[in-house]
């Protein structure tokens, strides 16, 4: 899929991302592991400046700034899922472009974070949970060409089609137990 300004990715990912995005800043964060990958966000910044908080406490060179090509792509995609995905008018979507620098660079500290506290892995060596935000870039790839595969095994075209029919029976389930409590 063509996001604009020369950059690409698969429809599965976008799909993917689409659909996985309950807000903005989820939708924003991850396009950019799928426009840029976990390794460039990584040692990039949004603006290739440092910030004021370390500025006189370090004397660390600033990190490079992401391409901003790709950075005005990321917009135009989400200008565009804004539009026609989620029906926001004009105003809105331009509040929420104004937002997209803020979660990048909130992406990128995520990524850069030390896990600490309860939610560390080392604390806690049974945890398998993985969250979608944080997971490489290679995952919803992965995700793609696993789905791909299935879609030529079973020849179906909805992807939600199992879970849909799983619901429906856990519904008319339900509906049984009520039935038999009513009575």
């Amino acid at each position: 899929m063509y996001l604009g300004h020369d950059v690409w990715i698969t429809n599965c990912q976008y799909d993917s991302i689409a659909a996985i995005s309950k807000s903005c800043a989820m939708f924003v964060k991850n396009m950019v592991i799928a426009v840029f990958g976990t390794a460039v966000l990584k040692s990039s910044s949004v603006t290739g400046t440092q910030s004021n908080r370390i500025k006189n406490k370090t004397k660390k060179e600033p990190r490079p700034k992401l391409d901003p090509a790709k950075l005005l792509a990321v917009r135009d995609t989400l200008r565009y899922w804004l539009t026609n995905e989620k029906g926001y008018d004009e105003v809105a979507i331009e509040f929420e472009l104004q937002q997209v620098g803020t979660h990048i660079s909130h992406k990128i500290y995520e990524l850069n974070r030390v896990p600490s506290g309860k939610r560390a892995v080392h604390n806690h060596p049974d945890v398998t949970e993985v969250d979608i935000e944080t997971e490489n870039d290679d995952s919803v790839a992965k995700y793609c060409e696993t789905d791909a595969s299935a879609e030529e095994d079973h020849d179906h075209d909805d992807p939600l089609e199992d879970r849909s029919e799983i619901n429906s029976e856990s519904a008319i389930e339900d509906e049984k137990k009520d039935e038999e409590h009513t009575v």
